[in-house]
């Protein structure tokens, strides 16, 4: 996904990124917004383009392609959804009320099980409507302390770490580790139906 620091900062150029990203990046679906989406096995994958969620990243255009490509991968037991402006955060940007008002209730709709975010520099993983959201910003050079814990957080944790992935039939599994390899976090999320 691409992240703020990928293109250019001007919300009101069209097309924030450097041309080479079509012509090296040729999968995006739109001219103008960096979108794709994928199957890899049994998940669906979303890629969105909200560097900052601005209203001219969120406009009607991007948020009905995302409707159209999450409602046509219902059939498919998993859909992961990632772009860089986390929804909320306990972290130094906190929340984004265009997000919460505009892509979480899709997010929600479409049962979408995991939403992947950057941006804030600290890993927080958290719980809303079924919604897993988790903000994977340890990569940055300044670690953001967190300002207010969240209800919904679920984990949070600071310093340089990385998170693993897996999935199978009944369920997406989320670990998370320092570089020195202590579990700091290790979650699990079901495949619709199963507990």
């Amino acid at each position: 996904m691409i992240g703020n620091h990928d293109g250019n900062l001007d919300d009101a150029v069209p097309s924030r990124y450097p041309a080479e990203f079509h012509t090296y990046f040729p999968i995006s679906r739109h001219d103008f917004f960096f979108l794709y989406s994928f199957n890899y096995s049994m998940v669906h994958f979303t890629i969105c383009d909200l560097q900052y969620a601005s209203p001219h990243e969120l406009n009607a255009t991007q948020l009905a392609w995302i409707e159209q490509d999450l409602q046509s991968a219902q059939p498919i037991p998993f859909r992961i959804v990632a772009f860089h402006c986390p929804v909320m955060s306990s972290g130094h940007y906190g929340d984004n009320l265009l997000l919460q008002t505009q892509l979480k209730p899709l997010l929600e709709k479409y049962n979408v099980q995991l939403v992947l975010n950057g941006h804030d520099h600290h890993y927080e993983r958290l719980l809303s409507q079924n919604v897993t959201y988790v903000v994977l910003g340890c990569g940055g050079t300044l670690q953001d302390p967190h300002n207010v814990l969240r209800s919904e957080s679920q984990a949070i944790a600071y310093g340089p770490n990385f998170t693993q992935i897996t999935c199978n039939t009944s369920h997406i599994e989320l670990q998370t580790l320092s570089l020195h390899g202590d579990l700091l976090d290790h979650y699990y999320i079901p495949a619709e139906g199963t507990s």
